[in-house]
């Protein structure tokens, strides 16, 4: 009696693994990660042959030890990878410091790519985004460091880059993306702090929604993905050079998640266009540095007859010049750009995974010059810089409740004091209100009894 043995890899074809075997064990090797399915099929001596059904009689996995990367997966704006655990966020750096870059993406031709790194929610991917649009055609690589400052899991086990079941190896996979004539959705990456309204240009409100070529497009829809801890969208309009007669829809319903429709009789007009602008804000509980990815898609262009590619942009829950991320400016904030325009420093260390255009980019030229140094410098002495946005002031709100006044303002501007006075003058003298805040939804409040006479009232820190 003899046996073929076949094995399939992960549901895969099936293809002999023994040929003839007399024995009834042996030793398969497998490798960590996989799922192998087995079926034999015996035979004899006098030519009797066991049907063969093609179906797994056994199957098992083997369950890694270390961490690796389970799949890599690449898109029009970077690179998402994924693990077969959490890994540890909080020593992962690729700017604001003299080690190297723990991710790297180098294109054969572009060579090394800009960007930024986003941390999945449950820590067991990181997403790498381009800054400024989708990826060039080119053939990439990307290298992920193994690392105890690098990638390395939860117990400070280091990354298994071959997953040869022996952590301290880098991971390295290549990747390429092919040249396309498809037209491109896109949006700017930004950082607005908490309580910042988001107007991208100096001149006009809202974040532009942009299309690489508009010739012949007569019709745009598509949904826009973000993280609702970082970013409030409050409304959408259209581009205002669209052509009159478009018509726009678009629905808020569900929180993180914007569907948009648009359309008109007359077709945009040939070149770069912004179609929509969508109207946002950082609400005043964003974690301060935080960041997240505004993903675009699934876009149809005229119904799904011009061919598309849909971007990605960063959010960062910061002021835009912030260079140290203390949530203020000062003339340390400008020595840092300027460190970093002139290749002192390869990026700042308050935002270890974000480019630092995205954050120093004051004059909104795509580059870190002393320029934006200047602006900032500029700023703290006090001289007004059209570029930077002014840093936001919580808004009072006052009702009349059951002959009360319930004063509030956003619960996350910290630091501040509610105080009163009787009148405005340059006698005016402010006292604070004594009166607990209570919580209530989003809002910090207070009630006041209703006095007869008129009460002014300010934060104030």
């Amino acid at each position: 009696m003899a046996f073929d043995i076949y094995v399939s890899t992960n549901g895969g074809p099936w293809t002999a693994w023994l040929t003839g075997a007399t024995n009834t064990c042996a030793i398969f090797q497998g490798q960590g990660g996989y799922t192998y399915g087995f079926y034999s099929v015996a035979h004899d001596g006098a030519g009797n042959v066991q049907t063969n059904t093609g179906v797994a009689q056994a199957s098992t996995s083997v369950i890694l030890s270390t961490l690796v990367v389970t799949s890599l997966q690449p898109g029009p704006s970077g690179v998402s990878v994924f693990f077969n655990r959490a890994i540890n966020a909080s020593v992962l750096s690729l700017y604001g410091t003299n080690l190297p870059d723990d991710f790297t993406l180098v294109g054969s031709n572009s060579g090394s790519v800009a960007g930024s790194l986003s941390v999945g929610a449950s820590a067991t991917n990181v997403t790498f985004v381009k800054t400024g649009g989708p990826l060039a055609a080119d053939e990439y690589t990307v290298t992920l460091l193994s690392a105890t400052n690098g990638f390395e899991d939860l117990n400070g086990n280091r990354l298994d880059g071959n997953a040869d079941g022996v952590p301290g190896d880098n991971h390295v996979a290549q990747f390429t993306v092919v040249l396309s004539t498809n037209r491109v959705i896109s949006l700017p990456d930004f950082a607005r702090g908490p309580g910042q309204v988001v107007n991208i240009s100096v001149t006009t409100a809202g974040i532009p929604l942009m299309i690489s070529e508009g010739s012949n497009v007569l019709a745009v829809s598509l949904a826009v993905q973000y993280d609702t801890n970082l970013l409030q969208v409050t409304g959408v309009s259209l581009g205002s050079a669209v052509p009159a007669g478009w018509t726009l829809t678009n629905t808020l319903g569900v929180p993180g998640s914007l569907q948009l429709s648009l359309a008109g009789t007359n077709p945009l007009a040939p070149g770069l266009n912004t179609f929509a602008r969508i109207q946002a804000l950082v609400p005043w509980c964003a974690s301060y540095a935080s960041s997240g990815i505004i993903n675009i898609g699934p876009v149809q262009i005229n119904g799904g007859t011009i061919p598309e590619t849909a971007g990605s942009a960063v959010a960062v829950a910061a002021f835009l010049g912030d260079a140290d991320g203390d949530g203020s400016y000062s003339i340390y904030d400008a020595l840092l750009i300027g460190q970093a325009a002139g290749g002192e420093i390869n990026g700042f260390a308050a935002f270890p995974l974000i480019d630092p255009v995205i954050i120093g980019d004051v004059n909104g030229d795509g580059l870190l010059t002393t320029n934006d140094a200047t602006l900032v410098a500029e700023e703290v002495i006090g001289i007004p810089v059209p570029g930077l946005p002014n840093l936001p002031q919580p808004q009072l709100t006052i009702s009349v409740m059951n002959g009360q006044l319930l004063i509030s303002w956003p619960q996350c501007a910290g630091g501040y004091i509610l105080e009163s006075a009787a009148a405005l003058d340059t006698q005016t003298s402010w006292i604070a209100v004594t009166n607990v805040p209570v919580a209530l939804g989003d809002q910090q409040t207070v009630m006041v009894n209703a006095t007869g006479g008129t009460r002014f009232y300010r934060l104030a820190k």
